[in-house]
């Protein structure tokens, strides 16, 4: 238990943490909830309440435009909660709970330090569609955008990440076609049809299947190829892709 919160149960007060990384949380009706981790939690007088905690991401973090290691300021309650397995509705034994205690309702957030400095000469932008937030050369994403990424996705994302390649500008095929996907997602999400990422995606095709081939590729194997990643796109969203009605058309190519 958290003792130094439990002490503190019911009231409200004035903490900083450190911000480590974005995650997703399963929820039962509907896509997953993105979340965020903090660590090294303390009081206004620096006194340490908690290792760690999680928020959920509310507009008010989303507006911070978190980095890794940056340091946030913000106003929380110390409230109770039950943790461990719950079961379905139809059990009755909950030995396997306990109470616990932890930060609720944040407010007044502000970063005091930023932790992931990006070089003041950087020119790196995020790569979502229409988004021209800086971030750091070896982020694909601000935080804002990346926080709407399926986290397989995210994962083949650093999966082909290598260190230094933003630096050598050689990043691989396989880390290409990872961030392509994870764009594409993204302009999905807000609505956008055909976009750059597709475009991308198809254009690589088109060259690897031409060094196949010896020439242009037939059309039918692009489009089966678009296809596959049209409805990938669509499981992933769970839903009707509408990007998949262009791809099938050909439009934007």
């Amino acid at each position: 238990m958290r003792e130094a919160l439990a002490a503190r149960a019911g009231t409200r007060a004035t903490y900083t943490a450190t911000f480590v990384r974005f995650g997703l949380k399963p929820s039962p009706r509907g896509q997953p909830k993105t979340t965020l981790l903090f660590i090294n939690v303390v009081d206004a007088q620096g006194a340490s309440v908690t290792d760690h905690l999680w928020f959920k991401l509310s507009a008010a973090f989303a507006r911070l435009g978190l980095r890794e290691n940056d340091v946030v300021n913000f106003k929380a309650r110390s409230m109770s909660y039950e943790k461990g397995y719950q079961g379905d509705r139809n059990e009755t034994d909950f030995s396997g709970m306990e109470t616990d205690y932890k930060l609720g309702f944040p407010t007044d957030v502000r970063i005091v330090h930023r932790g992931g400095v990006i070089p003041a000469d950087s020119d790196h932008r995020c790569h979502a569609e229409g988004c021209t937030v800086p971030t750091p050369p070896r982020m694909l994403m601000c935080s804002v955008h990346w926080a709407i990424v399926p986290k397989a996705m995210q994962g083949a994302v650093w999966d082909h990440y290598r260190p230094g390649q933003e630096v050598d500008k050689r990043p691989s095929q396989e880390w290409h076609e990872a961030a392509d996907a994870a764009i594409a997602f993204v302009a999905a999400k807000e609505g956008q049809r055909f976009t750059q990422a597709h475009r991308s995606l198809r254009r690589r095709m088109e060259s690897a299947q031409a060094d196949l081939f010896g020439g242009k590729p037939p059309q039918t194997h692009i489009e089966v190829k678009a296809d596959h990643i049209a409805d990938l796109i669509g499981s992933v969203l769970g839903e009707a892709d509408p990007l998949a009605q262009n791809v099938h058309s050909g439009e934007g190519g």
